[in-house]
């Protein structure tokens, strides 16, 4: 029997966000259960193809847990521009002058976030960081394969959009199947990006490029119908950069390289409850979005910087930090912040994905509305931000 005050199911960026914070600000001793035995390893000449959009409120957390100094000797992309337009008339654009930010937000790999925070959990004897398979949860104890128990007055669940401990606990979910798949790749541009993130929204769906720190290599995401992203992901090289550059309107120039191409299904999900019977959910366990607005893993990270503030302010004063009153705050706050996001952002995708003349025409004018009201356009940035 291992008993802790925390466990955390998955070490995820988020499981192990909410780790490091809860151990920088209490005495807690925290589990971490994770499934995966090991991950990719960085690369210094080599980008991996699973990238985050991070925000400025996500750098000021790393920042808080003093894990951004690691990731920047490894690898961070930061980017100055915004720039979204569709293949009719409208475009905006949005630059961290306007805010008087030095940059707009970071494209971090993901195993860069996730091996800063893991080596940033070695420096704290209260946190327990283990592998293994969960095989059961009984009796608010969760049995691994291994043969181990772990129990804990309060239960996280941080292992992803397929969470094992919240299916364990009966909580149901929304879901909502886009019927789209998501290409992901690493290319080389003819064209400098600039630092800037740019978006086009094609009637198949969003396609985005995201600069690296090479001025000429960019992560992208392309939105595209099932069928379709599968025939791209088989396309030859050659062709497949000729198809590439024309989707992105030559506005990146000749594609010269395409790598690492991967595809994944784009669903949203949204779970009924994120708190039942000591189990509480954060990140992909309670919430999926679509990834045109680049939000999911900063609304994770927000998810766990929530969590750890009000867990410790109980703590400070001296009230049932595991209790449901302390745990329903962090619910109505996150569902809240999420419900807001998740309908703007599918409002986007129906806006820009319509194909009727008067929403075209009504879309048109608010997007060169906004770009050129300078005091509505820093509203929504900082937002974003």
């Amino acid at each position: 029997m291992n008993n802790y005050d925390l466990v955390i199911v998955g070490g995820g960026i988020v499981g192990a966000a909410l780790a490091c914070a809860l151990a920088q600000k209490t005495s807690l001793s925290i589990a971490i259960i994770e499934a995966q035995s090991d991950f990719p390893q960085w690369s210094a000449t080599h980008y991996h193809h699973r990238v985050s959009a991070i925000a400025l409120s996500s750098t000021h957390f790393f920042q808080s847990m003093q894990v951004w100094q690691l990731m920047q000797q490894q690898r961070v992309s930061p980017f100055t521009q915004i720039r979204v337009w569709d293949g009719q008339h409208s475009n905006i654009h949005f630059d961290s002058a306007e805010m008087a930010e030095s940059v707009l937000g970071y494209i971090i790999e993901n195993i860069v976030i996730q091996s800063a925070l893991l080596e940033k959990i070695k420096q704290y004897p209260q946190i327990h960081y283990v592998t293994g398979k969960l095989i059961a949860y009984e009796n608010s104890q969760l049995h691994t394969e291994k043969g181990e128990i772990f129990s804990a007055p309060l239960l996280v669940a941080a292992d992803g959009a397929h969470s094992w401990l919240r299916a364990q606990a009966g909580i149901e979910v929304d879901h909502y199947d886009y019927a789209q798949t998501a290409l992901v790749a690493t290319v080389r541009t003819e064209l400098a990006h600039e630092k800037s993130a740019r978006q086009i929204f094609l009637p198949t769906g969003p396609l985005a490029f995201l600069p690296l720190v090479d001025p000429h290599l960019s992560s992208i995401v392309w939105s595209l119908p099932q069928e379709e992203a599968k025939r791209v992901l088989m396309l030859d090289e050659e062709v497949c950069k000729q198809e590439l550059a024309k989707a992105f309107a030559n506005h990146a120039g000749a594609i010269l390289r395409i790598e690492d191409r991967h595809i994944f299904p784009l669903k949203k999900q949204a779970a009924k409850q994120y708190v039942k019977d000591g189990i509480v959910l954060i990140g992909d366990a309670a919430h999926v979005i679509h990834p045109l607005a680049g939000q999911g893993v900063n609304m994770g990270l927000a998810d766990a910087a929530k969590l750890a503030d009000l867990i410790s302010a109980a703590i400070k004063n001296r009230r049932q930090w595991a209790g449901r009153a302390n745990l329903r705050a962090y619910e109505r706050w996150c569902r809240g912040e999420h419900f807001a996001m998740m309908q703007g952002v599918d409002l986007l995708k129906t806006v820009f994905a319509s194909d009727k003349a008067a929403v075209q025409g009504l879309r048109s004018w608010g997007v060169n509305a906004m770009n050129a009201c300078q005091w509505l356009k820093r509203i929504v940035m900082r937002y974003a931000v």
